[in-house]
């Protein structure tokens, strides 16, 4: 599949926003105050299941779309680049 520059754009605008999400309403608390894209949220530990349970209603509500069980996997939610190329297939962006 080829990677077009709108759909870049708009995994790296998705992206922008959930680091936003999860810097300032789950790890505010916390020392760490920025995440890369790329940077394991669940298997670092810097998401327990209680924050991924907020990020999931987040991205629900935020994008209007309903994940479904087999896609809350750790596969696309240990990194926020993983959970925006999810939110794209969604969105058909």
């Amino acid at each position: 599949m080829p990677v077009y520059p709108r759909r870049i754009k708009t995994v790296q605008a998705i992206v922008s926003n959930l680091q936003e999400f999860v810097t300032e309403e789950l790890l505010y608390a916390s020392d760490i105050d920025s995440l890369d894209g790329d940077e394991p949220l669940l298997t670092s530990g810097v998401l327990d299941s209680l924050g991924s349970a907020q990020l999931m209603v987040f991205v629900e509500e935020t994008y209007k779309i309903r994940l479904k069980p087999n896609e809350l996997t750790l596969e696309n939610f240990d990194t926020l680049d993983s959970l925006a190329n999810l939110v794209v297939r969604h969105t058909g962006e």
